[in-house]
């Protein structure tokens, strides 16, 4: 997505990436588009998980281990299954 970092240099708070990918791969595209640094480590993946998007699972995950209430979250999102399973999650 063209300007993403510029989009995230908005937000002060804390930030995690949550993926239906898997761990590695997740690290590898943070890495090539020079993202990581937003992220601090902070990645959840449906690795974890029994389930993965559309279903909130990864979500309330990352808000959990964020401290976040999902309410409080901001997702951006790149795909149809990723909106559903935040609205699913109530972000």
């Amino acid at each position: 997505m063209p300007r993403v970092a510029d989009a995230l240099n908005v937000f002060t708070q804390p930030m995690c990436a949550v993926s239906s990918s898997n761990l590695e791969r997740i690290k590898t595209s943070l890495s090539l588009k020079g993202l990581e640094p937003f992220f601090q480590g902070r990645l959840f993946s449906t690795d974890r998980m029994s389930r993965g998007k559309p279903h909130p699972d990864v979500f309330l995950l990352g808000a959990q281990e964020m401290g976040f209430d999902p309410a409080d979250a901001i997702v951006i999102e790149d795909s149809p299954a990723g909106l559903k399973a935040a609205q699913a999650a109530d972000i």
